[in-house]
């Protein structure tokens, strides 16, 4: 047997303190693996029932972090200094913390100091409303996604996305299907510009939109359905074209739920007669008119489109002193 020269063993030393150094940069309780880019890697702390990020949880690639999953765990909040002060500067695409506890968020993103992502991942948590926070103060890159399904968000605010600094937020998506989301502000998408724009909110609790709705200003797709949407006469001015509501809803186009009329029908193959309000009725007005008298009628009815509906009875004498009651002609009806 050959002895083992200096190189050889200079060899043999390094690899094993490579793997040493490699063992040692995968935070403890996480798994690590090359991303799906050269010189990238992804942190996999899911399913592990943390209650906090873990303190070691840097990770020196000489590249950046494709991914960092803390999901299925039990996180109730998310610090976001704290978790950008343990990567060290680490630049990372995909931040995964669904299916936690999570309510409340705290620090700031902020790529000029490196605290930046393209996907957040925060869906199945615990959320009533919306943390501002999530939006990065300048945010450096092209695309930005939020997914914020399987919460309890109940509506959309004004200037809901513009916690930031920059003006402008490109291929921008909002991911919100399956909340109890049951209003938009007028102006929830206003205050910053939105471009090529995704917006999830099927399987909510919309019925309507108002009028004054002011939607992204570039729209790639609107998704609205698996919601109870009331097409009554307030919902008409959706099918405007100079709207273009319509033209970002053909993938997966909403139905009406009321009225039961239109129930099951898409509501942009709605004509705009379709959308109609039915009569509120106070109640009935009686008046009894006798020798010729004349009387104005007013009707405490309205509808969209004018329907009304007058009816009346008219009495006559009874032969041989029967029950004035009885004796009527069959009731008529204006329209």
């Amino acid at each position: 047997m050959k002895p083992l020269t200096f190189y050889r063993i200079l060899a043999i030393l390094l690899t094993l303190v490579g793997i040493v150094h490699c063992q040692q940069q995968c935070p403890t309780i996480c798994s690590c693996y090359p991303g799906p880019e050269l010189n990238t890697g992804v942190i996999d702390c899911s399913n592990r029932g943390l209650t906090s990020i873990p303190d070691d949880l840097f990770y020196p690639l000489g590249g950046f972090i494709a991914k960092i999953d803390l999901s299925n765990n039990m996180l109730t909040s998310l610090d976001i200094d704290r978790l950008f002060t343990l990567l060290r500067g680490n630049r990372v695409d995909e931040l995964d913390f669904s299916s936690n506890f999570i309510s409340d968020v705290t620090g700031t993103f902020d790529a000029a100091v490196g605290k930046d992502y393209v996907t957040l991942n925060l869906s199945s948590n615990a959320f009533t409303s919306f943390p501002e926070k999530v939006i990065p103060v300048i945010h450096h890159r092209h695309d930005l996604v939020l997914d914020f399904s399987n919460n309890r968000l109940t509506e959309l605010t004004r200037h809901m996305f513009a916690g930031g600094n920059d003006p402008i937020l490109f291929g921008f998506q909002f991911l919100a299907r399956n909340n109890l989301i049951n209003r938009i502000d007028d102006e929830t998408f206003q205050g910053v510009g939105i471009i090529d724009t995704i917006l999830d909110l099927r399987s909510n609790l919309l019925t309507t939109l108002s009028p004054t709705f002011q939607s992204p200003a570039g729209v790639r797709e609107f998704r609205f359905s698996g919601n109870p949407w009331n097409c009554d006469c307030n919902l008409r001015w959706i099918i405007d074209p100079m709207r273009f509501l319509v033209n970002h809803t053909s993938a997966d186009p909403p139905n009406c739920v009321t009225p039961v009329a239109i129930q099951g029908r898409p509501i942009f193959s709605l004509t705009s007669n379709e959308f109609t309000c039915l009569p509120f009725q106070q109640g009935p007005l009686q008046r009894n008119i006798v020798n010729q008298d004349s009387f104005t009628l007013s009707c405490p009815a309205s509808a969209d489109p004018p329907t009304p509906e007058i009816s009346w009875t008219v009495w006559l004498p009874c032969p041989n002193g029967g029950d004035p009651l009885s004796c009527f002609l069959p009731p008529m009806r204006l329209l």
